[in-house]
């Protein structure tokens, strides 16, 4: 086991892979390493990468604020597809 802990932070460490984390459930891990929304199921914890403009650029964070911005972690919950057939 602590060889799978291993791989998993040398390859979070090396940029290809990118560590979810929760405060009440198991991290997970994403292979895709671009800046994207994720959209979390919160009956089966199911995760899909939502594809689109971000809200704001890093550049226009960093034009007005001066934050130099290198990452982001944005998250919508509610139920998938699948989760919402079922409770019909």
């Amino acid at each position: 086991m602590s060889t799978v802990y291993y791989t998993l932070s040398l390859l979070k460490k090396e940029g290809l892979i990118k560590e979810i984390e929760f405060y009440d459930k198991a991290n997970r891990y994403d292979a895709n390493t671009s800046n994207h929304i994720n959209l979390i199921c919160t009956k089966c914890s199911g995760i899909e990468d939502f594809k689109d403009e971000l809200l704001i650029s890093f550049d226009k964070i960093e034009k007005r604020t001066g934050f130099k911005t290198y990452e982001m972690r944005f998250e919508y919950y509610g139920h998938c597809k699948e989760c919402k057939q079922k409770e019909r």
